[in-house]
C-alpha cells in the first residue's frame, strides 16, 4: 500500500513540474508575441527608433530594377490629364481596359508583376501592382531608400478579402519618398502571417511639384513611441495661399508619403466607406475612390455649394454643411442629407427656421446690402441617426440638433456663454455650467466622445462639505466634447460683446493662447463641466484637434503648425508647415489602403 502510495506522490510531483513547465513555456511564449506584436506596431511608427531594425541590402541580394522612362521601360505610364477628366468614371474605364491588356500578357507572379505609375490619376505618389497567387495570400511590404536619417515605412496592404488573404494581388503602394531611389521590400505571407516569398524592387520616384512641402520640420518631443501609427491628413493647404488643393499625408517623421489633387479647396474631412475613401474633390462634387484609386461614383450637388465639413451617419446618409445657390439673404447656416444610393438631397435643415429671433438680431448689425454670415458653421458630426452637434463659429456655440432624420428635426440644446444670448428667447436650451470656468470662444472641430461611468456634474452637500449621495438609479445620458477652443470673439454680427473681459482675443488684441477644450455633459441635466483644457498655439480664424488612439492631435493654423499630445498634455511631437492649413486630423487608414 505505501509502494501504491509512493508512486501516486511521484507520478503526481511529475505532472505538477511539467505543468509548471508548459505554464513557464507558455508565459514565455506569451511574452515573446507581446514583444513581437510591440515590435510589429513600432514598425508602422515610421520612426528611427532603437528597437526597430532598417531594411538594408548587401552586394549578394538581388534587386529588381524598375523604370518609367527609357528602352528598359517596364512600369506603364499615362498621359498627364486634367483634374475634369481624372475624375469621371468614363476615365476610370478607360484605364481599367489598357489594365487589363497588360494582366492578360504573359505568366504573372510576385517577380513579374505588373506595375503602373498612378494609373487613374488620382494618387500621384503610388505605384500600382497587380499578380495572381495560386493559393490566398496578404502582401506586406517595405519602402526604404539610402538615408539612415530616414525610416522605413512598412504596412500589411488591405485587399479586402475575409482573413485579409486573396488570389488576387491588386494594390496601390504608397509611402514612396519623392525624388529619390526607393527600395521596396514584397512579403508574399500566408494565413498564419509566415512569408512564403520576399523579393525587391527599386524605382527612381519623381519629384513633387514645387508647391507641395516634401518634408516638414519636425520637434521631438516626451516620447515618441507613444505616438499614434498613422498619417496626418492635412487639410485646406490653399486656403491662403496661391497654391492649387490637395490632401497631404505625412508620417511620423515629417515625410510626406501620399497626396491627392483636388479641383477645389473644399475638404473638410475624409471618410472610409465600404473599402473605399469618401470626400469631396470640388465645391459641389463627392467622389468615393477605390484604394488603387479607381473613381468609383460621383455624387454632384446640383443647387448647393459645400462651405464646410460633412459626416456620414453610418445609415447610409451623409450630413454635409452646404449653401444653396443663388441664396441672397444668408450664408453658411445650411444642413444637408443626401443618400449615398442615389445621391439624391433628401433633406435641407436651415437653423434660420429655429433661430428667428438670433438672425434678425443679426441683421440689425450688419450692412444690409451683404449676405448675412449670422452662425458661420464650421463642423458637424452625427452622433447617431437621429443626432447632429453643430459648432458656429460667429455665435461662439454647440448646437446639438435632435430628430433630424424625422420631418421636424429640432435643438436640443446650447453651449456657450450666456451673454451670447441675452434677448433671443433661447435661454432655456443653454446648457449650465458645472463649475466657475470661461466657455468657449470661436471654437472648430466639435466631436464627442463616450464618457465612461456616470458623474454628478451637480451634487448636493450636507452640513459638512460632503456629497450627498443619490439613491435613485441613474439614467443619464454623458458624453465627452472635444474641440478647438480659439479663444478668439470677432463677431460682425454681435459687436456689443466685450470678448476682452473674457480673457479672448480679438482684432485689436491677440489673446496669448487657443486651447485644447474638453467638456463632460449630461445631456439630460443639459448641464456640463471643463474636465481638461491645454494650451495651444494662438489661432484665430482655422484650428482643429482630435482624439486619436488616446493622443489628442491638434492644428494651429494661423502659426502654420500642428501637434501630437498624449491625453494628459504631454506634447510629444511638433510640426512646422510652410502654408496655412484648416485642419489636421491622423488616419491610420486600415479601411482603406492598410490592413
Amino acid at each position: 500500500m505505501k509502494g501504491i502510495v509512493k508512486l501516486i506522490v511521484i507520478a503526481s510531483t511529475a505532472m505538477l513540474v511539467a505543468l509548471m513547465g508548459v505554464m513557464l513555456y507558455l508565459n514565455q511564449v506569451k511574452e515573446q508575441q507581446s514583444e513581437g506584436e510591440i515590435k510589429e506596431a513600432q514598425k508602422e511608427l515610421d520612426m528611427i527608433l532603437e528597437d526597430v531594425e532598417q531594411v538594408s541590402f548587401t552586394e549578394e541580394d538581388e534587386i529588381i530594377p524598375l523604370y518609367l522612362t527609357g528602352k528598359k521601360k517596364n512600369v506603364m505610364t499615362f498621359k498627364d490629364a486634367s483634374l475634369s477628366e481624372i475624375y469621371t468614371s468614363a476615365y476610370t474605364k478607360k484605364i481599367d481596359k489598357e489594365l487589363e491588356v497588360e494582366k492578360k500578357r504573359g505568366s504573372r507572379r510576385i517577380d513579374r508583376a505588373v506595375f503602373a505609375w498612378n494609373p487613374y490619376g488620382t494618387q500621384p505618389m503610388s505605384l500600382y501592382i497587380y499578380f495572381p497567387t495560386r493559393e490566398g495570400y496578404s502582401l506586406n511590404y517595405t519602402i526604404s531608400v539610402d538615408s539612415k536619417e530616414i525610416p522605413d515605412f512598412t504596412r500589411t496592404l488591405n485587399n479586402h478579402n475575409s482573413g485579409n488573404l486573396t488570389t488576387e494581388q491588386e494594390y496601390s503602394i504608397i509611402g514612396l519618398l519623392p525624388g529619390r531611389k526607393n527600395y521596396i521590400t514584397l512579403r508574399l505571407c500566408g494565413e498564419s502571417g509566415k512569408v512564403k516569398k520576399q523579393l525587391t524592387y527599386s524605382i527612381d520616384v519623381p519629384s513633387l511639384p514645387k508647391d507641395i512641402d516634401a518634408q516638414l520640420s519636425m520637434t521631438k518631443g516626451y516620447n515618441q513611441t507613444l505616438l499614434g501609427s498613422g498619417l496626418y491628413t492635412v487639410y485646406g493647404n490653399s486656403v491662403k495661399n496661391k497654391k492649387k488643393s490637395y490632401l497631404l499625408f505625412y508620417d511620423n517623421s515629417g515625410y510626406l508619403r501620399s497626396y491627392i489633387p483636388l479641383k477645389s479647396n473644399c475638404a473638410d474631412n475624409i471618410e472610409e466607406l465600404d473599402g473605399c475613401l469618401f470626400f469631396p474633390y470640388s465645391k459641389n462634387q463627392f467622389v468615393l475612390l477605390s484604394p488603387t484609386g479607381q473613381v468609383r461614383k460621383i455624387y454632384t450637388l446640383e443647387d448647393y455649394e459645400l462651405y464646410g465639413a460633412f459626416d456620414y451617419d453610418n445609415s447610409g446618409h451623409i450630413y454635409a454643411l452646404a449653401d444653396k445657390i443663388g441664396k441672397k439673404s444668408s450664408i453658411h447656416d445650411t444642413i444637408i442629407q443626401m443618400d449615398l444610393k442615389t445621391g439624391n438631397i433628401l433633406k435641407e435643415i436651415n437653423l434660420g427656421t429655429y433661430l428667428k429671433a438670433v438672425k434678425a438680431k443679426a441683421r440689425k448689425n450688419v450692412k444690409k446690402k451683404t449676405r448675412l454670415n449670422w452662425l458661420d458653421l464650421n463642423s458637424i458630426q452625427c452622433m447617431d441617426r437621429s443626432t447632429l452637434i453643430l459648432s458656429a463659429r460667429e455665435l461662439s456655440s454647440i448646437f446639438i440638433v435632435k430628430n433630424v432624420n424625422k420631418k421636424k428635426p429640432a435643438i436640443r440644446s446650447i453651449l456657450g456663454e450666456n451673454v451670447l444670448w441675452n434677448g433671443t428667447g433661447q435661454k432655456k436650451k443653454l446648457a449650465k455650467k458645472a463649475g466657475s470656468f470661461t466657455a468657449q470662444f470661436g471654437q472648430h472641430t466639435v466631436t464627442f466622445g463616450n464618457s465612461g461611468s456616470y458623474q454628478d456634474l451637480t451634487p448636493e452637500y450636507d452640513e459638512n462639505g460632503n456629497v450627498i449621495e443619490s439613491e435613485e438609479e441613474v439614467t443619464a445620458r454623458q458624453y465627452y466634447l472635444y474641440m478647438f477652443n480659439n479663444n478668439y470673439g470677432n463677431s460682425k454680427t454681435l459687436p456689443s460683446i466685450h470678448y476682452s473681459s473674457y480673457s479672448a482675443g480679438t482684432k485689436k488684441k491677440k489673446a496669448a493662447n487657443s486651447y485644447y477644450y474638453q467638456y463632460l455633459y449630461d445631456q439630460t441635466e443639459n448641464v456640463y463641466r471643463l474636465e481638461q483644457k491645454i494650451e495651444l498655439p494662438f489661432s484665430a480664424e482655422y484650428g482643429s484637434v482630435q482624439v486619436f488612439q488616446g493622443n489628442i492631435i491638434a492644428g494651429s493654423s494661423d502659426k502654420k503648425v500642428f501637434m501630437e499630445y498624449t491625453g494628459d498634455g504631454k506634447m510629444l511631437h511638433t510640426y512646422d508647415t510652410s502654408f496655412v492649413f484648416t485642419k489636421v486630423e491622423k488616419n491610420d487608414m486600415k479601411h482603406y489602403w492598410f490592413y
